[in-house]
């Protein structure tokens, strides 16, 4: 299976929800189209989901939210990708004070 190539897009920054972490950017790892209002984010830093609004801000979303609305498919893409994370080890940086 060939691997599939990444599209990055800056983004205003936005800080995590739950480590503080400032993310100006973001990779779509299922499409080529940039991120719209709604769609699912992952923290590079810590893992944790949130949904853009539709100014990049973050909006709070639960596991159990997010969780309801996938595919058993799409639910495996995110636990990939919070282990991907976690080897990653990225240190929060530029947070709220």
């Amino acid at each position: 299976m060939a691997r599939q190539r990444l599209h990055s897009f800056n983004l205003p920054t936005a800080f995590c929800l739950r480590c503080g972490y400032a993310a100006d950017a973001a990779t779509n790892i299922l499409t080529s189209g940039g991120p719209k209002a709604g769609d699912l984010t992952i923290c590079i830093s810590c893992g944790a989901l949130a949904r853009f609004a539709s100014d990049f801000s973050l909006i709070p979303t639960s596991d159990a939210e997010a969780f309801a609305h996938m595919t058993p498919q799409q639910r495996q893409v995110i636990a990939r990708a919070r282990v991907a994370v976690a080897s990653l080890k990225v240190p929060p940086h530029g947070t709220k004070h």
